[in-house]
């Protein structure tokens, strides 16, 4: 959160010996188009309050100049909170083309 706005969120994918986390950061949106498409949810957490986006999300692009300056902020942050390792591209990339089970599918809009 920065300013008690949210700029971002989670996703948590948990099966028997595996889990997944997915993180999205909001770089930028259009607050009419976020309005128009993500309608309000039936239930609701309780910071919602019917509340539409723009009054409980943030954009990152309204504190960083560039997005890199964010991901430098982040992996710093990351590397004195947590036990880190970064490996190279070509690393995940081989795991990813590897043998596994796969649900997601990627969708052209």
């Amino acid at each position: 959160c920065i300013l008690n706005k949210k700029i971002g969120g989670n996703a948590l994918y948990i099966q028997k010996n595996r889990w997944l986390l997915h993180s999205s950061f909001l770089w930028d949106f259009n607050s009419s188009l976020m309005n128009r498409y993500l309608k309000l949810p039936k239930q609701q957490p309780s910071y919602r309050k019917n509340r539409t986006h723009n009054d409980f999300l943030e954009k990152l692009s309204n504190f960083y100049d560039k997005k890199e300056s964010f991901i430098f902020n982040l992996r710093n942050h990351l590397k004195n909170t947590i036990t880190m390792t970064e490996v190279n591209i070509e690393i995940t990339t081989s795991l990813t083309n590897s043998n596994h089970r796969k649900t997601t599918q990627l969708l052209s809009l």
